[in-house]
């Protein structure tokens, strides 16, 4: 129901603004997505801080452009996105968050990595979690080829074949 009130109250807000003023909200799924769930503690966890200085990493698997986007958190806050004066630079995700720190052989891709509230709030969309998916996938061959877990797989093998594969680091 908040969440309904949330996006009445924002195509309200777009009728001010020149040329919306006809802005109409046709329907409004009968549940609503859930952003937030739980993730994984893997081997690094990425942090708000990793974010704003643009971190690098040796096992880089893919480079994040997609800014910090989180909705109002507290009932005081405008209405909409937001990044809470969290700016982000491009920065990698490292391999290392896609492996389990504490079970064996559990890889992780999308929006359950490693990884703060605040990075998540970045990483989780779809251009990320498909270079994310193939990573750990390599990884995972690789394991199996080698006879060996995932956290013995070499990240910086994984980061050289997600650059061989074209994939911006």
């Amino acid at each position: 129901m908040n969440g309904r009130k949330e996006i009445y109250d924002a195509v309200e807000l777009l009728r001010e603004v020149p040329d919306w003023e006809e802005v109409r909200l046709v329907s409004t799924s009968s549940h609503i997505g859930i952003r937030e769930g739980r993730r994984v503690t893997g081997l690094y966890k990425l942090s708000a801080e990793d974010l704003r200085h643009g971190q690098k990493f040796e096992d880089g698997i893919c480079l994040v452009r997609f800014g910090v986007d989180v909705h109002a958190l507290e009932s005081q806050d405008k209405i909409g996105y937001s990044n809470k004066d969290v700016v982000s630079k491009p920065y990698q995700i490292p391999y290392r968050s896609l492996v389990a720190l504490d079970i064996d052989n559990l890889g992780l891709a999308g929006r359950n990595v490693s990884g703060d509230f605040w990075a998540h709030a970045s990483y989780r969309v779809t251009g990320n979690s498909v270079p994310m998916g193939e990573a750990i996938g390599f990884a995972a061959a690789t394991a199996a080829k080698l006879g060996c877990r995932l956290d013995e797989v070499s990240g910086s093998t994984v980061s050289e074949y997600m650059s061989d594969r074209g994939y911006e680091l």
